[in-house]
């Protein structure tokens, strides 16, 4: 249990540890990198109030199956997320925007569904390349990018909310499965 005094977790502070559950307090707004990768992690609970996820903080996290990001996120940052290879659930929640950044979730193979809900959300490179469970996809949002769902080879339907004015560059490349699509009249740009 880390204490509501902490204001910072440092880089690879519970890295390779055996460490299974831990919750983060709303006094905590950052993570160095590296701070949680590796670890036993199984369940994460992250307070509202916590602004940032940092780079690679729960890499290669494997024993994690489900992660809510509370309204105060705005930003995951570089690879926070990659290959959590049992991660199935992830929910978003609040109208904030939110910055996801680079392969942030890429190689989440157990990944299944994705819903952003009322979240103007702005996606990196590869940020969900290769999460090859995830089925279905909403968006709002920017995605000016490329690769964001490169290699998801599952992905069989995809809804675009209105706002959104451009899709980039391989946005869907190699989804085998894609088979419904709706695209807003708000888009300029393919």
């Amino acid at each position: 249990t880390i204490p509501s005094s902490v204001k910072s977790i440092g880089e690879k502070a519970f890295a390779y540890s055996g460490l299974t559950s831990i919750t983060i307090p709303s006094s905590v707004k950052s993570f160095g990198q590296y701070a949680f990768a590796y670890s036993g992690l199984t369940n994460i609970t992250i307070e509202d109030g916590v602004k940032s996820i940092g780079q690679y903080a729960f890499y290669n996290c494997s024993g994690l199956t489900s992660i809510a990001i509370p309204s105060s996120v705005t930003s995951i940052e570089k690879e926070a997320f990659r290959d959590c290879i049992n991660l199935t659930d992830l929910s978003f929640s609040g109208t904030n925007s939110l910055g996801i950044g680079y392969a942030a979730f890429m190689g989440c193979s157990g990944l299944k569904n994705i819903d952003f809900g009322n979240r103007y959300t702005t996606l990196g490179n590869d940020a969900f390349a290769n999460c090859t469970s995830l089925t279905s996809v909403i968006l709002k949002g920017s995605f000016t990018g490329q690769n964001h769902f490169n290699g998801c080879t599952a992905l069989e339907s995809v809804e675009i909310k209105e706002g959104v004015t451009e899709i980039g560059d391989y946005m869907f490349y190699g989804c085998t499965s894609l088979n419904s699509v709706s695209l807003p009249n708000s888009l300029k740009i393919i």
